[in-house]
């Protein structure tokens, strides 16, 4: 199985896990990975798949039904299956704003011994991740630390916990820290793995949402 899903097309690294059953899928930088795809090859190799999880970033949008989904590619999409956190993101449809999101893309039905390759993928979200918008109205009357961080800067991943320290202390004293990622470069690995790995929880976003949440500010 290992060898199959490693041959697909846009896929860097492959780890399996013999003690849980467990299959992580790792994109390459500049890869796209086709869910439906993978799906198929694993059970072409042999093995029944139980469910599919995702970690995903993407624009929310409508469909021509009307649903919301999340466009990951111009010619990639996902409908979501509603739920209470993908109700809480209706308001984004149609926003430039990205998003990051877990979520379950397949569940083995009762009975059945192999999916339909050509029924399409729904996106069931478990988590939002980083998902907040940042509002001026909520930074306004606060002492705001800006910080300008990537994934690949080596200062950051020093500094932005020490921020963290910061925010934890003085928090609830009226003090905030914002991060705004630079996109001068290409990520060196998932900004919001990123983020969970060095500890930091404070708001993050691109470079373009200082427009709208620290400009108003100045």
């Amino acid at each position: 199985m290992k060898q199959h899903l490693g041959r697909q097309s846009g896929v860097q690294t492959v780890e399996v896990s013999l003690i849980d059953g467990k299959v992580n899928v790792t994109p390459k930088e500049d890869g796209r990975i086709d869910p439906g795809q993978l799906l198929k090859a694993v059970y072409d190799s042999g093995v029944s798949v139980a469910e599919m999880e995702v970690t995903a970033r993407g624009k929310i949008i409508k469909d021509s039904s009307g649903g919301l989904a999340l466009q990951t590619e111009p010619n990639q999409s996902f409908v979501f299956t509603p739920n209470e956190l993908s109700n809480g993101l209706e308001s984004r449809a149609g926003s430039p704003a990205i998003v990051t999101v877990r979520g379950q893309l397949y569940k083995k039905p009762a009975g059945k011994k192999k999916p339909d390759p050509s029924a399409p993928l729904k996106l069931l979200i478990l988590e939002d991740l980083q998902g907040r918008e940042i509002s001026s109205a909520d930074l306004r009357g606060k002492v705001v630390l800006i910080d300008f961080w990537a994934t690949w800067c080596q200062p950051c991943k020093k500094e932005m916990p020490g921020y963290q320290k910061l925010v934890d202390r003085y928090g609830a004293r009226g003090f905030a820290v914002v991060g705004f990622k630079f996109d001068t470069m290409a990520d060196s690995e998932d900004p919001v793995h990123f983020a969970k790995r060095i500890g930091v929880h404070y708001p993050l976003a691109d470079t373009d949402a200082f427009e709208t949440a620290i400009r108003p500010l100045l």
